[in-house]
């Protein structure tokens, strides 16, 4: 996917936990799990958080990164790092 800006990815996550799908691959549901981060702590922190910086460049897997900080629904700080595959999918690389 093309680079977006920060408010255009804030609110493209935003769109896509409305209706769209939240991809956590395996490695980052362990984490999850370990770090007490539940789905609906990911969901709270996408509609909810704003991605602050510009996105990061990986080169390794030719995608955009984007940093999204929020909070928890307990109101604990959550940044995720996200990467949007289309429109309707983004994935969540880790969370911390």
């Amino acid at each position: 996917m093309d680079r977006l800006g920060r408010q255009e990815a804030t609110d493209l996550a935003r769109r896509i936990v409305e209706i769209g799908f939240i991809e956590t691959p395996q490695h980052q549901r362990d984490r999850a799990i370990e770090r007490n981060v539940t789905s609906r702590d990911i969901a709270h922190c996408l509609t909810m958080g704003r991605v602050t910086k510009e996105p990061e460049w990986n080169e390794r897997h030719q995608e955009w990164r984007y940093r999204i900080e929020g909070e928890d629904v307990e109101g604990v700080e959550l940044t995720l790092i996200v990467v949007f595959e289309s429109d309707e999918t983004l994935v969540v690389v880790t969370g911390f």
